[in-house]
């Protein structure tokens, strides 16, 4: 077996043993699907840095705010 046959059966294999995982807990795969939809969103972390700066500023910390 090459190194390409090699790779691609355990990312087969690492698929596979995911998938069955996942079918056999639901709410793991709820959080993780939150996590990835929700709270990692591009504009969720926006909103997260812009509190700091709001933060940051009112306590007038103006270079950790920049």
């Amino acid at each position: 077996m090459g190194f390409i046959e090699w790779v691609q059966h355990a990312d087969a294999s690492t698929a596979m043993a995911l998938h069955a995982f996942a079918l056999d807990h639901p709410l793991y795969m709820w959080v993780l699907r939150f996590l990835t939809d929700v709270a990692w969103e591009p504009m969720t972390l926006r909103l997260v840095v812009a509190a700091v700066v709001v933060v940051l500023l009112r306590r007038r910390a103006v270079r950790q705010a920049a």
